[in-house]
């Protein structure tokens, strides 16, 4: 394309340098040539702009300006063409003119479509005004402030060439990007919600390796320049490396295996050579694959390595050892599986129990939405007998906030899902409020189970889905220890639901059924029927959400009783 443009200059007396080639396609079969030019906005443009009725607290755009004499118009649109055809007088031409409008807002936003296309992961990393875009006479700059492991990449994926050919594609400006390298890691950020909590970005795109140690496979040149920026978290490598970049991964070295296979091309007596990329490669006898798992507590990504002969480097690796690799990332042929194939590779120390994955979090909204806690009277806990004489709380449960809930399910598989949730709120061993609804779980549930809870699927047809319900649930469990009968059962279907959607419950866990293993003596088994019948506490309908935390509430309080 360049050898294009440098005839069409010569052949127009460069009157019309100021053009930008934007695309360009050749269809051989029709013969066909398609051209499209982009030219700069000229003043008339800009008054065009300047006059044209503005949004109430709009502020008027600052488009670049053309240089003096950088204009065409239909004139010079047809010398451009007639100088394509007597160039290239045996094709077919089709040849377009776009009018290009550059403001610093407008070059901005390509930067981040830049970014977005073929940095996605560290693109997160950067906030509003690591971005700054100046745009003048013909020209733009553009200034790209990143801590320092962004800042490595950018500079591997030789960032500053490719984005000013991208920025110069796109405008009829010459750009001058500039990238700049500040220390340390950006803070956690957070976007207002819809009156259902702010969300936050916890963690980082990146593993902070305590130290890189010794090489254990690698280039030459690798060897020598070591790794020279941060290992990205594995769960943030969503999608193939960009051509002609380098990314890092690190982790531990899990399933290493060593294969081989016989190249059917190859031929004892006459090589063969085959093309690979830009170069012409003899096909050897056998080819060796190396392959191990990387896991840096994130996610795990399989590397894999191919050798013309034995690397006795690679070898080296053995399960268990912790590495940081460069390579790229790309998908597996057969299934599309996201894989990495390194070309070096080192020792690592990284304490991986301090590497925060990253995720979005919630924060408890303003208001319930949905579901409304309601008052909670029960005469029998607070009767003038128990306020005069037996108003002391059980030291366990004084000064505390408790949350009991259960949940009615489709089954008891980690795949089934909720259909009721019943909760009660125990402030200082009195019950003070209780939040119960159906769910939709999505799917029908099984008669055998509806048998058992009641719960049949013309109940929860209308019934608010476990998604709805959980901002609100949420708010009610904030500063609260959540509480419930076989605990870890309640909380896996809480968890399942709730962490893709960002909610985090964090709460400390109470098992009531565990404190009654501990502490209760004499009962014949510790299922929540029999402890509420040995300790007297009514339970009229088992297996209804609401009725079995209230239950297990007044049960918890008797515990606490016992508990010294």
């Amino acid at each position: 394309m360049a050898e294009f443009i440098k005839k069409l200059n010569e052949k127009t007396g460069n009157r019309y340098a100021f053009l930008r080639l934007n695309s360009a396609y050749y269809i051989s079969a029709e013969r066909l040539l398609k051209v499209n030019f982009l030219f700069p906005s000229d003043e008339s443009d800009l008054k065009k702009i300047a006059g044209t009725p503005l949004a109430k607290g709009a502020k008027q755009p600052a488009v670049s300006a053309s240089k003096p004499g950088d204009v065409i118009d239909e004139a010079g649109k047809r010398e451009v063409e007639a100088a394509i055809k007597e160039l290239y007088p045996e094709i077919i031409c089709e040849i377009k003119f776009t009018r290009s409008y550059a403001d610093a807002e407008v070059v901005k936003n390509k930067v981040i479509e830049y970014l977005n296309d073929n940095h996605k992961a560290v693109l997160a990393e950067l906030v509003g005004d690591d971005i700054a875009v100046e745009t003048g006479s013909g020209f733009t700059k553009i200034k790209i402030s990143a801590f320092t492991p962004v800042h490595k990449i950018f500079i591997a994926a030789d960032t500053e060439k490719r984005l000013t050919r991208y920025i110069e594609k796109c405008f009829c400006l010459d750009c001058f990007v500039e990238l700049s390298e500040r220390s340390g890691f950006k803070s956690d950020t957070s976007a207002p919600g819809l009156d259902r909590g702010t969300v936050s970005v916890i963690g980082d795109s990146f593993v902070k390796p305590n130290g890189i140690g010794a090489v254990i496979f690698g280039s030459k040149a690798k060897r020598a320049s070591g790794l020279n920026f941060f290992p990205l978290q594995i769960k943030t490598v969503s999608q193939p490396t960009e051509r002609g970049a380098t990314i890092s991964v690190s982790g531990t070295v899990g399933s290493f295996q060593k294969n081989s296979f016989r190249n059917a091309e190859y031929n004892p007596e006459v090589p063969v050579k085959k093309k690979v990329g830009k170069f012409e490669i003899e096909v050897k006898e056998f080819t060796y694959v190396y392959k191990w798992t990387l896991d840096d507590t994130t996610d795990t990504i399989e590397c894999v390595l191919y050798r013309d002969n034995p690397d006795l480097d690679i070898e080296k690796l053995k399960d268990g050892e912790i590495i940081a690799v460069t390579g790229v990332a790309y998908n597996r042929s057969r299934d599309g599986v996201l894989t990495f194939r390194p070309d070096a590779a080192w020792y690592a120390d990284i304490d991986f129990s301090a590497v925060a994955p990253r995720r979005k979090i919630k924060s408890e909204s303003k208001n319930y939405a949905l579901i409304k806690p309601e008052r909670y009277e029960d005469y029998s806990q607070s009767s003038l007998f128990d306020e005069v004489f037996v108003s002391e709380t059980p030291a366990y449960l004084a000064g505390k906030t408790f949350v009991v809930f259960d949940f009615e399910t489709t089954g008891v598989d980690a795949s089934d899902a909720p259909v009721q949730l019943g909760a009660c709120k125990m402030v200082d061993g009195k019950i003070v409020e209780t939040f119960q609804t159906l769910i939709n779980p999505g799917r029908k549930i099984p008669i055998e189970t509806s048998r058992i809870h009641g719960i049949y699927d013309k109940d929860v047809v209308d019934a608010p889905s476990i998604k709805e319900v959980l901002p609100d649930f949420f708010k009610f469990t904030r500063e609260a220890v959540l509480a419930a009968h076989n605990a870890p059962f309640d909380m896996g279907f809480l968890k399942r639901a709730a962490e893709p959607e960002g909610y985090v419950f964090d709460n400390m866990i109470t098992d009531t059924c565990q404190l009654a293993r501990q502490h209760v003596k004499g009962a014949p088994n510790n299922k929540l029927g029999t402890l509420c019948e040995f300790f007297k506490i009514e339970l009229n309908c088992a297996h209804n959400a609401i009725y079995d935390a209230v239950a297990t509430a007044k049960l918890l309080k008797e515990i606490a009783k016992l508990i010294v």
